[in-house]
C-alpha cells in the first residue's frame, strides 16, 4: 500500500473515534441490544493537512483517482502502523491571498 500522502504536513492532534455497531431487536416489550459483524466498532478521524495550493490540489487528485476507496499505510504516533481509506468526506479551505490551503479528510481504519 503507498503511504498516506504529506504526513509530514498533518496538523495535530488528531481526534480518534471508535463508535461500535449496535443491532437493537424489539419484540413486545422486550428490547435487547448488541453489536454485530467481524470488527463490531469502526475508528474514524478528520485529518488535516496544511499544504502549498499546488500540493493541496495534488493530494484532492490523489483522493479522487482512488474515487475514495484506496487504502494507506498511516504511522500513528499511539498505535504504529494502521492502514486507513479515506471516507466521502473532503474539503479543502482557500483565504484570498495566502500561499497555504487546508485539506481536511476524514478517514476510517481498515
Amino acid at each position: 500500500m503507498p503511504d498516506l500522502p504529506h504526513q509530514d504536513n498533518l496538523i495535530v492532534p488528531i481526534d480518534w473515534s471508535i463508535t461500535p455497531i449496535k443491532q437493537t431487536m424489539t419484540t413486545g416489550s422486550l428490547t435487547m441490544s448488541g453489536t454485530i459483524g467481524w470488527k463490531p466498532w469502526t475508528e474514524t478521524a478528520t485529518l488535516t493537512w496544511s499544504l502549498p495550493k499546488a500540493d493541496a490540489l495534488a493530494l484532492i487528485d490523489e483522493f479522487k483517482s482512488g474515487h475514495f476507496n484506496r487504502t494507506y499505510d498511516y504511522t500513528c504516533n499511539v498505535r504504529g502502523p494502521i492502514k486507513l481509506r479515506p471516507t466521502s468526506s473532503c474539503g479543502f479551505g482557500e483565504t484570498f491571498g495566502s500561499l497555504a490551503t487546508t485539506v481536511t479528510l476524514t478517514v476510517e481504519v481498515v
